[in-house]
């Protein structure tokens, strides 16, 4: 069963496909880390409700696109599985603080510091709160500054490999 790929619209108003290895990297990844790093959900869960997990992006496609970093679409280091159920949807909820357009550049803390939360504990953490308070903006409106700021981030943390 085909799994929901919530990122393909939001790549798309940027003129943005997926790598057309995506699918098989993502079936790859989920064998790999079967199970919502957040609530525990598994991936098999997929065989019952289409889309229930979703490999995760920590860097967003159309942000690492935007410093000449395309390939951290397939970089496992960048993938992470999370649950896109509609009472839990811990991709939206932690992957993104609620917001497709951004992402959560505190990933591995947050997921951490909620694990088996349900989502109305998550919501009312401070933590929760100060992230959703102080994400990311939308792409379309960083500057040349911001970008190059991103740039060396990722540089830093996710080195080019060879």
């Amino acid at each position: 069963m085909p799994l929901k790929d919530f990122g393909a619209e939001i790549i798309a108003q940027y003129g943005i496909q997926r790598h057309h290895d995506w699918g098989k990297i993502a079936r790859q990844h989920l064998i790999g880390q079967p199970k919502c790093l957040i609530c525990g959900l598994n991936v098999l869960y997929n065989l019952i409700q289409e889309g229930s997990c979703n490999v995760h992006h920590k860097y967003p496609l159309q942000h690492c696109i935007a410093v000449n970093r395309p390939d951290l679409e397939l970089d496992r280091r960048n993938m992470f599985t999370v649950c896109a159920r509609h009472f839990d949807h811990h991709h939206l909820l932690i992957g993104h603080l609620e917001d497709w357009e951004s992402y959560n550049p505190h990933l591995e803390t947050t997921i951490a510091l909620v694990r088996n939360l349900t989502q109305v504990q998550i919501r009312n953490t401070i933590m929760f709160c100060e992230a959703v308070k102080n994400r990311p903006k939308p792409l379309k409106e960083w500057s040349e500054a911001e970008k190059n700021i991103f740039k060396n981030h990722l540089e830093e943390v996710m080195p080019r490999r060879s």
